[in-house]
């Protein structure tokens, strides 16, 4: 295939072919004089489709929810990794320089993955429609980027098959074309779908702050009574928190709580990774300037540090379960009385 003749419009993406294919499919798009070119690519051979210009129908974009997805894998894996590498600074144990600069390494391969799954923007699939087939297009899963490709195709495509205007267009779209009839290319926006929000008591947001509040004396005890048992409950109660957080998250999607107790499960997964990130950084330059303190647990009140940033990160999560607790009594307060409201009669006369 010479250069001359063809443009790569995209990079090879992964094409789904099901669970039990024996090699990874790559799609590219390119672009030819008078029509596009998907190549899709295996391990042993190349499969070639074109699609001419005058035959294309339509191109479609569908959202998807891969880049959530992929935002709640890799920020699970973030936070294992963080979570390990805290139980292995707090916990006495031979830490090297070396154990310390591959936890390093591997928390921020997970961090770096997840900037770039979400500056890619959106996810979605692309769907190219002719007289005779559909056909997905993977290479176009970014929104912003397939519209960029569209964008450049669009004047070809209209140049093959001509340009309607303003009136023809809404003619064809208004009644259907005739099989002998030149297809229509617009660019529609289909209408949201209204759902309406369901009530929801927040059970599981009412269990996040009550363990926010658990932090309070489990801090305090751990910081007088040094035990590897205590280290291992506080471990324990942040990755309960943390599931219970993102469940809350899960949950309160369309519902009618109000929007500040909608922010508190996030302000909760924020302030946690903070503190996490926090508690690594001091780990690494303790671990650079002393490396003797790394074969030991750092108790709290033996470490200036260590204590002032033990009570900001509990006064912090107090304060989160504090008014978590307030605001979600104010809102079953306020649906309760909605609820025993009765409805108010017709004040107009009957005729």
């Amino acid at each position: 295939m010479a250069e001359k003749e063809y443009q790569r419009l995209t990079w090879s993406r992964m094409r789904r072919t099901g669970l039990l294919t024996a090699f990874a499919t790559r799609s590219s798009l390119w672009l030819g004089k008078d029509h596009l070119l998907c190549i899709d690519s295996t391990g042993y051979g190349e499969d070639y489709k074109r699609f001419y210009f005058r035959d294309i129908q339509a191109l479609t974009l569908v959202a998807t929810n891969r880049r959530s997805v992929w935002n709640w894998v890799l920020g699970v894996l973030l936070f294992s990794c963080a979570a390990a590498w805290g139980i292995d600074l707090l916990t006495p144990q031979d830490l090297s320089l070396a154990g310390i600069i591959t936890g390093s390494v591997v928390t921020l391969f997970f961090a770096v993955l997840l900037l770039i799954n979400n500056l890619c923007g959106p996810s979605c699939a692309c769907h190219l429609r002719t007289a005779v087939q559909t056909e997905v297009l993977p290479s176009l899963n970014r929104l912003r980027r397939a519209r960029r490709v569209l964008d450049r195709i669009r004047p070809l495509i209209e140049e093959a098959q001509g340009r309607l205007s303003a009136e023809k267009l809404a003619s064809k779209l208004a009644n259907p074309a005739a099989p002998d009839t030149p297809p229509v290319i617009a660019r529609r926006r289909a209408a949201p779908a209204t759902v309406p929000p369901r009530y929801y008591s927040g059970i599981t947001h009412q269990v996040l702050f009550w363990l926010l509040l658990v932090d309070v004396p489990l801090t305090a005890a751990s910081a007088f009574y040094e035990s590897i048992w205590m280290d291992v409950a506080g471990v324990v109660l942040l990755l309960v928190s943390v599931a219970y957080a993102i469940a809350s998250v899960v949950k309160q999607h369309n519902t009618t709580l109000p929007s500040g107790l909608k922010r508190l499960p996030w302000l909760v997964l924020g302030w946690t990774g903070l503190m996490l990130v926090a508690a690594i950084a001091y780990g690494i330059v303790l671990g650079i300037n002393n490396p003797e303190a790394l074969g030991r647990s750092i108790a709290v009140l033996e470490d200036p540090v260590v204590l002032t940033m033990t009570l900001i990160s509990t006064t912090g999560t107090a304060a989160l379960g504090v008014v978590g607790l307030v605001l979600l009594r104010k809102f079953r307060t306020l649906s309760r009385a909605v609820a025993l409201e009765p409805p108010v009669a017709d004040s107009q006369p009957a005729v």
